[in-house]
């Protein structure tokens, strides 16, 4: 017979576990936005007609992808504010999406502001989320591609928000 003594393990036996430490690090926004569009590189390199390592990226607002919503809501009601410039429209010759991809379209309910008060009519604010959009302008071969890529700045606290990133 075994006595309940002769199983029981006292703490000094019990092998030394060291503690485990963890540490967290902000990477920098170009790291996490080559982490964000890692998955489409490949049509991304085949569209601007280079390796992404001699692309030049650019952080910067353009009506491109209002454009895009734009066509991809035709006969959907948007607001003027979803609208893009006349020169926008001129300016490009066709636009494709990554294979295998649903695009992301914010809609936001929003009033026509064109009419007076009482003549508004209700329409839809369209905003462009996350899925890259290759762009073909006028007299170029090669495609711009634009996605808006989520981030993190602590530059006024922890904050999280869209950057306009425009691929060329």
């Amino acid at each position: 017979m075994h006595s309940g003594k002769q199983h029981v393990v006292a703490a000094a036996e019990q092998p030394y576990r060291p503690m485990v430490q963890t540490q967290i690090h902000f990477v920098p926004s170009a790291a996490s936005m080559c982490d964000y569009l890692q998955p489409h590189l490949p049509w991304i390199e085949t569209v601007i007609g280079c390796p992404f390592s001699d692309a030049v990226t650019f952080q910067i607002e353009l009506p491109i992808t209002r454009f895009v919503a734009q066509e991809l809501l035709e006969g959907v009601p948007l607001d003027k504010a979803s609208g893009v410039p006349e020169e926008f429209n001129q300016e490009i010759q066709r636009w494709e999406l990554p294979h295998n991809l649903s695009p992301r379209i914010n809609l936001s309910l929003s009033r026509e502001r064109r009419a007076s008060i009482g003549d508004r009519q209700t329409a839809w604010y369209a905003e462009w989320r996350e899925s890259p959009v290759a762009v073909w302008l006028k007299d170029e071969s090669s495609a711009c591609v634009i996605a808006d890529v989520p981030y993190v700045s602590l530059c006024q606290g922890l904050q999280d928000d869209w950057a306009s990133t425009t691929v060329l």
